[in-house]
């Protein structure tokens, strides 16, 4: 409102202070009503996402237990190795080691076997005798207080973002002493 006697001054800066602050205020209303839809549309793309991280994380875990049911269900032992530390071993392993995964997990892998063989199996785990891809060889691993033989193979891959060495080991004492008794009948 404007007091009597006008001043036309006062009345212009009035009146173009109103119109500004009008002008201002239906720009920061459509300005409001441009980040609700921003807003409502970020929404709806952070929920997509997010349902659509959570059937990926679904179907990673299936997958992880299908491979680990599978790692678990096969009769050779699976041993993951990382600088020389067992870093996973399936059930198999565990009968054939007679350990138990606590005892197992983190032990150096070549404490398991002859003190004679370590150096020679570590030469060969870590590359400095040449293996082909299906590299086999016996060795004798230390089962509480007996010796059995042991074959194993290996490749290089890599665990949790790191070098590994994935092993196979499979029980082949019976048949190496058969072996073993033929030779000397010859």
């Amino acid at each position: 409102y404007i007091t009597k006697p006008f001043q036309l001054e006062e009345v212009v800066a009035r009146v173009w202070t109103h119109l500004a602050i009008s002008s201002l205020h239906s720009q920061l209303q459509a300005q409001n009503q441009e980040l609700e839809q921003y807003r409502a549309r970020l929404e709806d793309l952070v929920a997509q996402r997010t349902a659509e991280l959570a059937r990926t994380n679904a179907h990673l875990q299936a997958s992880e237990q299908q491979y680990r049911a599978m790692a678990e269900q096969v009769q050779d032992g699976i041993v993951m190795l990382q600088d020389g530390r067992i870093v996973f071993c399936n059930e198999a392993f565990r009968r054939i080691a007679a350990r138990p995964a606590e005892q197992l997990m983190r032990q150096d892998f070549f404490a398991l076997f002859l003190e004679s063989a370590r150096q020679r199996i570590r030469a060969r785990l870590e590359g400095e005798e040449r293996s082909t891809p299906s590299d086999e060889w016996q060795e004798q691993l230390l089962r509480g207080g007996e010796e059995i033989w042991v074959e194993l193979e290996h490749a290089a891959i890599v665990w949790n973002g790191e070098p590994a060495r994935l092993l196979t080991v499979r029980d082949v004492h019976d048949c190496k002493l058969r072996e073993l008794r033929l030779e000397a009948e010859r």
